[in-house]
This record gives C-alpha cells, sequence and structure tokens, in this order.
C-alpha cells in the first residue's frame, strides 16, 4: 500500500504514515471496498437464506434494478454442498437505485407478510428435519434390522434341517 501524500511504500498493518503522519484507514477501508466489489453500491439488506435472495432479486428484477451477492463468513461449502449458507447473504444494488429498490422491498414485503414468509420457511424447515429423521430411521432399519433378520432366518434354517438329517 501507498501513503496518498507522500507516496511512502508502507504495510497494511499501519494506521498512519510514519514520514507525513496521514491517516490511512480511510484509504484502507476504500481499497478493502474495491477488492470486494462493492464501490458504487449499497447495502439493500442481509438476506437469511437463498430463498429470500432470490425472492428479493427476482422483485428487484421485475423493476429493472441490478443486485449483487456477497456471501458472509465462509459459506463456500454450505453453497456448493449442501446448497444453503448459515452467516447469510449480503444484497447489493447501485447507489442510484438504493432508494427505488427499498421503496420496493418495504411496499412488496410489508412486515406482515414478511412474518408470513418467515413463519412458512419454519414451518418448511421443521418438515425437512421429520423427513430427515425417518430417513435415518429407515436407513437403520435397513442397515441393522434386516441383517439380523436375516441371520435369525439363516439360523432357523440350519436348525430345522440338522433336525432333519
Amino acid at each position: 500500500m501507498r501513503c496518498p501524500k507522500c507516496n511512502l511504500d508502507i504495510d497494511e498493518n499501519i494506521m498512519s504514515c510514519p514520514m507525513c503522519q496521514t491517516k490511512l484507514l480511510e484509504q484502507l477501508q476504500e481499497e478493502k471496498s474495491e477488492k470486494e466489489g462493492t464501490v458504487g453500491t449499497a447495502l439493500l439488506l442481509t438476506a437469511k437464506d437463498e430463498i429470500q435472495a432470490n425472492i428479493v432479486e427476482s422483485l428487484l428484477k421485475a423493476y429493472g434494478i441490478p443486485l449483487s451477492r456477497k456471501y458472509k463468513g465462509n459459506d463456500t461449502f454450505g453453497k456448493i454442498v449442501l446448497g444453503l449458507t448459515v452467516n447469510g447473504i449480503d444484497l447489493y444494488v447501485p447507489k442510484s437505485a438504493f432508494e427505488e429498490a427499498k421503496g420496493i422491498i418495504e411496499n412488496e414485503l410489508p412486515e406482515e407478510q414478511e412474518a408470513e414468509f418467515e413463519e412458512a420457511l419454519e414451518i418448511e424447515a421443521m418438515k425437512e428435519k421429520y423427513e430427515d429423521r425417518r430417513r435415518s430411521r429407515a436407513w437403520i432399519a435397513i442397515l441393522f434390522f434386516v441383517p439380523g433378520i436375516l441371520i435369525l432366518i439363516g439360523v432357523a434354517i440350519y436348525w430345522i434341517i440338522s433336525l432333519l438329517f
């Protein structure tokens, strides 16, 4: 990193230039936002999951407002393998369209609908959890009880054959 005032090469961890005492924190934050691709954009909201992010994106797309996503934390595994995120998704819109996008979200998703939306998501999550438990119980039955029953049948057949001969 270079000092904007005296052009001295400086380590990124230093907060002020040792030569001219210029504060470097603001420049560091600007460079960070440039690297993240959030220059000229404003944070609209943080979506809890992919479903909510997709709803907001499609809503804004209908009004011609572009949207960019930034996954919070290290959700690469969750996103790729499981198809979900734990930390949420930051949704960015251009600064020029921020107020319009905010108005669209507030008008289209009033708090009552948003509460119903969240409740529906919770019910859906509970259904998925129930289905996961049901599947795991079925696998337990298949892996443990079925071989046990087959062994008992084999022992019974062996006992019957040994009695006959």
